[in-house]
Formats: structure tokens, sequence, C-alpha cells
């Protein structure tokens, strides 16, 4: 079965802590940089807004394939929320970078994981 962790105003700063290494990830690419920031510009709109999130947990370490990169995202317990988030993240933007209209395809998927 698979876990979800729980995100709420509370967890605002680990969007920001996510989003900085997600951005370490894609340091040469600009377009990139731009989908990473707007996914955590719109999380930390949501977490504002008073709704919350769920995303996966991860359980193991996660093969993670991301607008043409791919990564192994290391198992931590003591960095689980990080870690998950992250993972949460590139694929997020990888989903919306294949997109013809990005915004409204993370909207979608977003409404999917919101909890109001």
């Amino acid at each position: 079965m698979k876990k979800y962790l729980l995100m709420n105003y509370a967890k605002q700063n680990l969007v920001g802590e996510s989003v900085k290494n997600c951005l370490g990830l894609f340091q040469r690419s600009s377009e990139k940089m731009l989908i990473i920031d707007s996914i955590g510009t719109y999380l930390t709109e949501l977490l504002v807004e008073g709704k919350n999130l769920k995303f996966p947990a991860v359980d193991d370490n996660t093969y993670v394939r991301s607008m043409g990169q791919a990564f192994v995202i290391r198992y931590d317990e003591s960095k689980l929320d990080l870690i998950s988030l992250v993972s949460f993240i590139l694929w997020l933007a990888d989903k919306i970078s294949q997109s013809d209209k990005p915004d409204q395809e993370l909207l979608n998927i977003l409404k999917a994981y919101e909890i109001a």
C-alpha cells in the first residue's frame, strides 16, 4: 500500500528547501529551473490559502526521471519529508514539461493530491 505524507502551512519551509534542492540539479537550464520554481510558487500559494496537500512518501532509494535527466534519490528516514517532496516535485516537473499547457497540467495533477 502506498503511503502519503501530509503537507500543510506549518511545513511551508519544506517547499522552499525542496525547490532549492531541485534547482541545484538543473543549474544549467533556466527553462527547467523556471518550471521547478513555478511548482514551488504554486505549492506555497496552496499552503498559504490554508489548503493541505498529500504527496507520495519515498520508502526506498528512488529512481526519478525528470525533464530528460535521471536521478537516484537516496532513502534517509530522517529526511523523509524532504526527499519525498523533492521526488514529487521532480515528477511534477517532468509531467508539466511535456504538456502543451503546463499551468493547466500542474493544476489538474495537484487537484488529485489536494485535501480541502
